[in-house]
């Protein structure tokens, strides 16, 4: 009868219903999966294991200013909860019962994280934190804040805000800071470095890399400082490096190496200054008009007065910290550390490839830029090739004729590289006139690359607004977003964005279940 019919009806529509309902609330969820990635370790592309020691009931705690950094950290946790579902954070809106008992939750973390932003050694909570992480001598993670905008300041800026008595342990040479991102495919790199630092503090965690072996120099000695013996006529290794004398127990070969001589410098005076400041505690203020290295190391060994030492001590690592714990080069990054865990969707260089060969113009008027384009062609091998265009020697080597041999089996971008040289004198009224023939050209083979990192000439957005000619701007020079280039192990990311735009791309995925890409 019509109940009857209208009763299946309404049955089956409910239950038609209700099945899209559950397929779509199942495919939101695999595509969630999908998106939050999973760390895995690199080597055996297996889930990493995070055990705790003995009394240990955090794996990282987050030391960090409120002022500034509560919504970096909150997301630090938060992402590193998702790609290392077994780990346990310290954040203090979360888990601070008793603000008495901050050395308490220091001692029962594994590592601690310390988050560089403006006025972190101006917080006596902060102090507290880093000094207790001191004294248990716990692994340290440095993550910086670099955008002024965000709470940030420079690293140079950083170390001089760090009491002397806690620079030898917070900079020990080696240690990596880590720079904070905010873009997707940046972060997750920080995300990553951050992890590795956690998983290095868990037991049996401490050499989980495959290191790649030390170069041993050409004269084949060996690459590492060797240990040195106090002087046998019982004079001060300071005394020594004041008098400019060479280091007592070195070999001939040895004292011919530069590199070796400045390791025993560092390795001197980092013992000295730590020695002081296990002693005595914080430092006095560094002396105001220090004359000489020498003056400072024989007023520190002859002092009866242990305040004037600490004066004394801490003029002397003022003069000598660039030496103590210098920025790594990346040729070091390279040989020292190897990657510990990875993403598995993680887009790197290996896996793209260029349907087409490209060319890579690059100005001769423009500083740096052939240094960038060297790295692109490093990275993707045959795949770019570059030819330099320079204005005012022969006609056939300026762009426009570089633009007339273009042709339709390869594509020609034009690379414009931004740093604090860029568009200045001579050279950069050649590198405009070179752009106002790209922007007839074709505006959209114009490959801009932004320099991020502070070595190679880093500089704000903002000041190409001032050196960039008028004209050049009102026809949309930066109408396109330009790629940063960051530090490495950031610059990776950096070289795949830019193979974008150049053309590259990923090998085409088949499609699985629900529609989502699957390797």
């Amino acid at each position: 009868d019509g109940d009857g019919v209208f009763l299946f009806v309404f049955v089956l529509a409910t239950v038609v219903l209700f099945s899209l309902v559950v397929a779509a609330i199942v495919r939101l969820t695999i595509e969630y999966k999908m998106g939050v990635e999973l760390l895995y370790v690199y080597a055996t592309d297996l889930l990493p294991e995070l055990p705790r020691a003995k009394g240990i009931a955090y794996h990282l705690f987050l030391s960090h200013t409120w002022l500034n950094a509560q919504d970096q950290v909150a997301v630090i946790k938060r992402q590193l909860q998702l790609c290392l579902p077994s780990v346990r954070i310290f954040l203090d809106v979360d888990n601070l019962a008793d603000m008495s008992a901050l050395e308490t939750y220091i001692a029962q973390s594994a590592a601690v994280l310390i988050f560089f932003s403006a006025g972190y050694f101006r917080s006596r909570s902060c102090l507290r934190e880093a000094r207790a992480a001191a004294v248990e001598k716990l692994p340290l993670v440095l993550v910086h804040e670099a955008d002024p905008s965000k709470g940030g300041l420079s690293m140079a800026s950083v170390r001089e805000e760090c009491p002397f008595d806690l620079r030898p342990f917070v900079f020990e040479r080696g240690r990596r800071v880590i720079r904070w991102q905010r873009r997707v495919e940046f972060q997750r790199v920080s995300l990553r470095l951050i992890a590795e630092g956690l998983f290095a503090a868990c037991p049996g965690q401490s050499v989980v890399a495959e290191t790649p072996p030390l170069e041993v120099p050409a004269d084949g000695t060996s690459a590492e400082t060797p240990h040195l013996e106090a002087p046998a006529d019982g004079t001060s290794d300071l005394e020594a490096i004041a008098d400019g004398s060479s280091a007592p127990n070195t070999t001939a070969s040895q004292q011919q190496r530069p590199e070796v001589r400045r390791a025993n410098v560092r390795d001197r005076v980092r013992r000295f200054v730590s020695a002081i400041a296990a002693e005595v505690g914080e430092a006095q203020a560094a002396l105001a008009n220090a004359s000489s290295l020498q003056t400072l190391a024989r007023t520190a060994v002859t002092t009866n007065s242990v305040g004037d030492a600490v004066t004394s001590a801490a003029g002397i690592f003022n003069l000598v910290e660039p030496m103590i714990a210098p920025e790594p080069t990346e040729r070091e990054d390279t040989l020292l550390r190897a990657k510990v865990l990875s993403f598995r969707g993680e887009l790197t260089c290996g896996k793209l490839r260029f349907d087409v060969p490209v060319m890579l113009v690059v100005s001769a008027h423009n500083p740096g830029a052939a240094r960038v384009a060297t790295e692109l062609t490093d990275a993707f091998g045959d795949a770019i090739h570059t030819v330099t265009a320079t204005e005012g020697e022969s006609e056939e080597s300026t762009l426009a004729a570089v633009l007339r041999t273009e042709r339709a089996d390869r594509r020609y971008f034009f690379l414009l590289y931004l740093s604090n040289r860029s568009f200045l004198g001579e050279a950069g009224e050649a590198l405009a006139g070179q752009c106002r023939e790209m922007l007839r050209h074709d505006k959209r083979a114009i490959l801009m690359v932004h320099e991020q990192n502070d070595a190679s000439g880093a500089c704000e957005f903002a000041r190409f607004f001032a050196t960039t000619p008028t004209d050049l701007l009102v026809d949309g020079i930066y109408a396109e977003i330009a790629f940063a280039f960051h530090e490495q192990p950031f610059r990776q990311v950096s070289y795949v964005l830019a193979a974008q735009k150049l053309g590259a791309h990923q090998a085409a995925r088949r499609p699985s279940l629900w529609g989502c890409a699957k390797d």
